[in-house]
């Protein structure tokens, strides 16, 4: 995992993940000194920016104290 960015592996995790994860068991599942929940919480607004600016189809949300990648809205009836 040594040279990867942060967000590239955070997104990772989210994106094969079912269930939110909360930033604490991001930080803790990649063991690196670099990941903390609030470096995490970095990432997955760094992630939402470059989403935005590439107009992606999906964006990471806060849902239950974690998260998880979703669909944007606009999106549902195409599946």
């Amino acid at each position: 995992m040594a040279g990867r960015r942060l967000e590239t592996v955070v997104e990772a995790i989210l994106f094969s993940s079912e269930a939110a994860l909360t930033p604490a068991r991001i930080a803790e599942a990649l063991e690196r000194q670099d990941a903390t929940p609030d470096t995490v919480r970095q990432a997955v607004n760094t992630l939402n920016e470059e989403y935005r600016r590439s107009d992606r189809a999906f964006e990471i949300i806060e849902v239950a104290g974690g998260y998880k990648m979703m669909t944007l809205p606009e999106y549902n009836h195409y599946i």
